[in-house]
């Protein structure tokens, strides 16, 4: 649903013509002049250019909906809003949503969360409860307390749940995080000066790419997951997933927090900078898929 169109412009440009082109300037000081023809965008990509934008206050749909103080902008003038009496949002799919954010010039996906506080009725897929990320993104405003929550096609639910709590991680995973953090090392030799790249120390980048080879490694050779003797798997309580991490990178409850923290300065100095750069990454980096598996 994003708008903007430095970060969205196959969805900003949708239905402009070049004729008009030259309009986009007043979307936002700092974006170029865009062409119409549409350009694909992966979704980590758009994620990664909302959180930079707001977290640097420099998204002007974002901004103008928070000074709006809210959903509290222009209505379409059908209905109940054209015959004069109090305003109710008609239901809208995306379609609907994003042409009301260009008219208004607001954000399509947060003006939809701001009315979620308010809303009576909600239909939302099981992960939107079970999955404490998509429920603390999405539904961080809602008040479950003598809420009804009715789960349909509940026979799902343990199947479901089963899956919500289990994770796979291979040495093939860890490799590809190896190498992020080398695309890392190679980021900040050319962005210049350690207080250029996120504040990171490259001494402490390469102490991970250091800690990530042994994991692999361990993972490759060790007996205690294979079993040995030509075993290819062996099965374990799930607590032993801590001396997993102990043996294999040196893990423990007291640096865990601190080696998380870190894996994710380095993944969203990676994203950032290979944003910059280049609009060719997709996928989910393998450095994010790491640090929410040992979250």
């Amino acid at each position: 649903m994003c708008i903007h169109p430095k970060v969205n412009p196959s969805v900003a440009n949708k239905g402009r013509g070049k004729s008009n082109s030259a309009g986009t300037d007043s979307f936002s000081a700092d974006t170029p002049a865009l062409s119409s023809e549409s350009t694909t965008t992966s979704t980590m990509d758009v994620n990664n250019g909302c959180n930079k934008l707001n977290k640097e206050r420099k998204c002007l749909f974002r901004n103008n909906l928070d000074d709006k103080g809210g959903p509290a902008v222009d209505a379409p003038a059908t209905g109940a809003a054209a015959a004069g009496s109090s305003y109710e949002q008609p239901v809208m799919d995306m379609e609907d949503l994003v042409a009301f954010g260009k008219l208004n010039k607001v954000c399509p996906f947060y003006h939809t969360r701001s009315l979620l506080k308010d809303a009576e009725l909600l239909f939302v897929p099981y992960n939107y409860l079970f999955d404490r990320d998509a429920r603390e993104s999405s539904l961080a405003e809602i008040d479950f307390e003598n809420s009804i929550l009715i789960f349909d096609e509940a026979h799902n639910l343990e199947e479901f749940a089963s899956e919500s709590a289990s994770f796979d991680l291979g040495s093939g995973d860890v490799a590809g995080c190896v190498g992020e953090v080398q695309r890392a090392l190679q980021y900040m030799e050319v962005n210049g000066p350690e207080n250029d790249a996120g504040g990171l120390s490259r001494q402490n980048v390469i102490h991970l790419k250091s800690v990530l080879l042994r994991f692999e490694k361990y993972l490759m050779e060790s007996t205690d997951i294979n079993g040995g003797g030509g075993a290819d798997s062996s099965s374990h309580p799930g607590e032993y997933i801590f001396d997993i991490f102990q043996k294999g990178a040196g893990i423990n409850h007291d640096n865990l927090q601190i080696f998380i923290n870190f894996v994710k300065q380095v993944s969203d100095f990676v994203i950032e900078f290979k944003g910059i750069s280049s609009r060719a990454s997709s996928g989910t980096p393998k450095l994010d898929h790491f640090r929410k598996f040992m979250d």
